[in-house]
C-alpha cells in the first residue's frame, strides 16, 4: 500500500471522527422548568418557565440567571421578590400573570431590557412614577386588577405598541397618555371612566380600540384623528352621540355601539367607507342619516331595540348587506327599494308594527331567513309571505 493511499484513509478517518463528534455533541440545554434544575446551569439559563408551580417565594440565588431573557411565573402565589431579582438585566420577558402582588416590586423597574411585562390578575391597586424607567417597553399587560390611578409617568413609555388596563377602576386618564403614540392596540374596558383626555387623539396608529362598559357620555373631538383604527368596541356607556369627526375613521372595519344613551348619528357617519360590521342595538335612535347609504361596504348590520319609524329608501343602496336586524323598532312598512339589497341573507323584522310585506321582496333571491313574528300581519298576509318566499325560513 502506498503512502499516498494511507495518507487519504488517514484523512477519511479524521473526517469520519470529527463528524461523528459533531453529531453527537448536544447543543447545552437553554430551556428549563425548575428552579433546582436551572441552578446546575445557571449561565446556560435563557428561558425559564415556572408557572402554575404554587410557588409563593423566590430564592436570593436566582439572581444568578444573568442570561435569562424570558420568564414566567404565571398562576403562583407570589407577593414579593428577592433583591437579587434585579441582577436578571438581560431579560427581555417577564410575566406574574394570576399572582398575589399588591404592588410591583422595585426590583422590576432596574430590568430596564424588558419589552414585555405582565402583572396581570393580580390585586395591584397603583401603577408606581418608576414605571418611567421601563422605557423600552412595547407591550404591558395589567389588566383584572385594582387600579384607580394611573400616574403621568405612563407618558414616558414612548415604545409601547400594547397596552391592557382593562378590568380595573381607573376613572380618569392623564394627558400624558397622549405621548404613547406608537399604540397600536388600547384595552380599557370594564373601568370607571368617564371621558377621556383630548391628547388621546395623538394616538394615530391605534388599529384596536377597547372601551366597552366605562361611563362615557362624550368622545372629545380628537377621537377623529383615528385614521388607522380598525375595530372600535364603545358598547355598555352613556354616549348620546358622537362627534362630528367621528366620520375621519375611514379605516373602521367593526363598531359596536350596542347599549348606549345615542339619538342621533353624523351625517359624516357615511364616510366609514370600509366598515364592514355595524352593531347599534339597545339605544334611542330615531332615524339613520342620509348618507348612511353610502356604507357600501356594510355586510352586517343590527339595529335592533331603537326607535326606528322609517327606513329611508336610500338606505338600500347597501347592495352588500348580508344579515340585517330591525328588531324592536317602530317601523310600519317597509319600501320596495328594499330589492336593491340583493344580497340579502338574512332579515329580521321581529317586533314592529309592519301590516305588509313590500311585493318586491320576492326578487331578493339570497334570502335565506326572515324573522316577521310580533307584527301586524293578518292571516292572509302570513300566507302570502309563505307564497312568494317558498325556499326561506320563515320565523312568524
Amino acid at each position: 500500500m502506498t503512502t499516498d493511499i494511507i495518507n487519504k484513509i488517514r484523512k477519511n478517518v479524521v473526517f469520519i471522527i470529527t463528524i461523528t463528534l459533531i453529531m453527537n455533541c448536544k447543543a447545552p440545554k437553554t430551556k428549563y422548568y425548575s428552579i433546582s434544575e436551572a441552578l446546575k446551569y445557571p449561565n446556560n439559563v435563557i428561558e425559564l418557565d415556572l408557572s402554575n408551580k404554587k410557588i409563593s417565594s423566590l430564592p436570593e440565588t436566582f439572581g444568578k440567571f444573568k442570561n435569562l431573557i424570558e420568564l414566567n411565573l404565571d398562576f403562583n402565589d407570589l407577593e414579593d421578590l428577592p433583591k437579587s431579582f434585579g441582577n436578571l438585566k438581560k431579560i427581555k420577558k417577564l410575566s406574574f400573570h394570576s399572582n398575589e402582588f399588591t404592588y410591583i416590586p422595585s426590583v422590576v423597574f432596574e430590568l430596564t431590557n424588558l419589552e414585555t411585562l405582565s402583572f396581570s390578575e393580580n390585586k395591584l391597586t397603583h401603577l408606581p412614577k418608576n414605571i418611567r424607567t421601563l422605557k423600552r417597553l412595547k407591550r404591558l399587560y395589567l389588566h383584572f386588577n385594582e387600579l384607580s390611578i394611573i400616574d403621568e409617568s405612563i407618558g414616558e413609555l414612548t415604545n409601547l405598541i400594547e397596552l391592557k388596563l382593562y378590568a380595573n377602576k381607573i376613572k380618569k386618564l392623564p394627558e400624558s397618555f397622549g405621548n404613547l403614540t406608537k399604540l397600536t392596540e388600547l384595552s380599557l374596558h370594564m373601568n370607571l371612566l368617564e371621558s377621556l383626555p383630548n391628547s388621546i387623539g395623538n394616538l394615530t396608529k391605534i388599529k384596536s380600540l377597547y372601551l366597552r362598559k366605562n361611563m362615557l357620555k362624550t368622545l372629545p373631538e380628537s377621537f377623529g384623528n383615528f385614521i388607522n383604527l380598525r375595530d372600535l368596541n364603545i358598547e355598555k356607556n352613556k354616549l348620546k352621540y358622537l362627534p362630528n369627526s367621528f366620520g375621519n375613521l375611514k379605516a373602521l372595519y367593526t363598531l359596536n355601539l350596542n347599549e348606549n344613551d345615542i339619538e342621533e348619528l353624523p351625517n359624516s357617519f357615511g364616510n366609514l367607507e370600509n366598515l364592514y360590521k355595524l352593531e347599534i342595538t339597545n339605544n334611542k335612535l330615531t332615524k339613520l342619516p342620509e348618507s348612511f347609504g353610502m356604507l357600501k361596504l356594510l355586510e352586517k348590520f343590527d339595529l335592533a331595540s331603537n326607535q326606528i319609524q322609517k327606513i329611508d329608501d336610500s338606505f338600500w343602496d347597501l347592495k352588500n348587506i348580508r344579515d340585517l336586524y330591525l328588531d324592536n323598532n317602530e317601523l310600519n312598512f317597509l319600501s320596495n327599494a328594499i330589492n336593491k339589497s340583493t344580497n340579502l341573507r338574512e332579515l329580521s323584522i321581529f317586533g314592529n308594527y309592519i301590516t305588509k310585506m313590500p311585493d318586491s321582496i320576492i326578487n331578493l333571491y339570497n334570502l335565506e331567513k326572515i324573522m316577521t313574528d310580533k307584527n301586524q300581519f293578518n292571516q292572509d298576509e302570513t300566507l302570502r309571505i309563505n307564497t312568494i318566499l317558498p325556499s326561506c325560513e320563515i320565523d312568524d
